[in-house]
């Protein structure tokens, strides 16, 4: 099974998954070209007992958002059935080599 295969069937089956688990599967995804991630993402998250889960729910966080490639909302949430950047958490940055979003307060 490919890791898009696995990381797909992780999502269906649902339930909780070690870390370390979905860590090895990102490490070996192929990269995305920065202009691929423009755009409105929804996201979702899996149970790996991070403490975290719980607040993204409580914001009804529901993905990021990719104006630019210099221009990211990484924390969108869910405001009376719109979508709107929270705002009070993280930003993100582009490298010649990577993105990266950072989340801190």
């Amino acid at each position: 099974m490919s890791p898009q295969e696995e990381y797909l069937s992780i999502i269906q089956l649902g339930g909780k998954v070690e870390a370390s688990k979905i860590d090895s599967l990102f490490r070996q995804l192929p990269p995305n070209l920065p202009s691929d991630m423009l755009g409105e993402w929804n996201g979702g998250f899996f149970d790996t007992g991070h403490p975290i889960t719980g607040q993204l729910r409580e914001i009804k966080w529901i993905g990021k958002s990719f104006k630019a490639i210099e221009d990211v909302d990484p924390v969108i949430i869910d405001q009376g059935g719109r979508r709107m950047n929270w705002g009070k958490w993280g930003f993100a940055n582009r490298t010649k080599k990577t993105i990266w979003i950072s989340y801190g307060k």
